[in-house]
């Protein structure tokens, strides 16, 4: 393997989206506050299409993913007793359907390329398994935190490790794949 090959600060990709992204926080949250149901869906069609939002509404050309998925999270945050109440009663029919698609989508991985050198085999299949990944460790997490007080704090004192271990597991990643 060729060490010039790796690049740790590929992963930040994301990093000026979100300053960007938090300096507009509170236009965003006043958004999905008002049109939740008008602005997801939108942002989804954007997403799986691949279209992205065009100039004049995307000053900075903050990526998509970005803005979908951060909308996402403030969605779950305004509304958060809704998603806990889901999340926690059809959590035994998420966790499997998780599984299933993590799978297809692992089987999946080497055939559709986005431009930016990674390739998957359905793109749509992709998004749906993150989306569905993060709604499954956030339902687990909090039926964890909600059963287990003690986990509750061990997950705190975790908590500042998680961006250093986001950090490098695209680069572990190659080792195993």
């Amino acid at each position: 393997m060729n060490i010039k090959k790796i690049f740790l600060h590929i992963q930040f990709w994301f990093l000026k989206d979100l300053i960007i992204l938090n300096c507009l926080s509170k236009v965003i949250s006043f958004l999905v506050r008002k049109v939740p149901y008008i602005i997801l869906p939108v942002l989804a069609v954007l997403l799986f299409t691949k279209t992205g939002i065009p100039y004049p509404f995307n000053l900075f050309n903050v990526s998509i993913h970005s803005i979908f998925f951060f909308v996402l999270g403030c969605a779950v945050a305004e509304y958060y007793p809704i998603f806990r109440k889901i999340i926690s009663v059809r959590f035994s029919i998420a966790a499997p359907i998780y599984g299933i698609l993590s799978v297809a989508d692992l089987f999946n991985i080497n055939g559709f390329d986005d431009g930016g050198g990674v390739t998957f085999g359905s793109y749509p299949l992709h998004i749906i398994t993150i989306i569905a990944g993060m709604l499954f460790w956030y339902g687990l997490s909090c039926i964890i935190v909600s059963k287990y007080e003690k986990a509750a704090v061990f997950i705190e004192k975790l908590a500042p490790y998680s961006f250093f271990i986001y950090a490098f597991h695209e680069y572990t990643q190659q080792f195993t794949m």
